[in-house]
């Protein structure tokens, strides 16, 4: 018997098989948080997975380091270039490993942080507008 619901979305993508692109991505092709989205200060970053609703909506997750710590990176395709989108920061330390996107207004981001001796799995949701955490169980 299923742990969860099967017709629920998030469901479905955890029961599917998972495809996950690895690469590394340019350094002309990822902004940091003080830049603007699709613009300023480069640096190397790692994309783990990739999902797209079609030719101009694609979501890209993975992550970079800084100098003093790990970030989780979300980039989203629009059809002509790659935009480094804004997310929450939960911790001193965190990465996205996979990604499902249901529609243009709802999709999902998973990985992981920590903070200090705390650590825990890591969950954003799209709603169109912004990506925001989702608790964890």
């Amino acid at each position: 018997m299923p742990l969860v619901n099967s017709r629920h979305p998030v469901a479905r993508w955890l029961a599917a098989p998972l495809v996950l692109a690895f690469l590394t991505v340019p350094a002309t092709s990822v902004a940091p948080a003080s830049a603007s989205a699709c613009g300023g200060t480069v640096f190397k970053g790692e994309l783990d997975a990739v999902a797209a609703m079609s030719a101009s909506d694609a979501w890209a997750v993975g992550g970079y380091s800084t100098s003093t710590a790990d970030r989780a990176l979300i980039e989203h395709w629009n059809g002509t270039q790659w935009c480094r989108v804004p997310i929450p920061e939960p911790g001193t330390s965190h990465g996205l490993t996979g990604v499902a996107t249901v529609s243009a207004a709802d999709a999902w981001a998973v990985g992981n942080y920590s903070s200090g001796s705390a650590s825990g799995t890591l969950i954003l949701h799209w709603d169109g507008t912004a990506w925001t955490q989702v608790p964890s169980p």
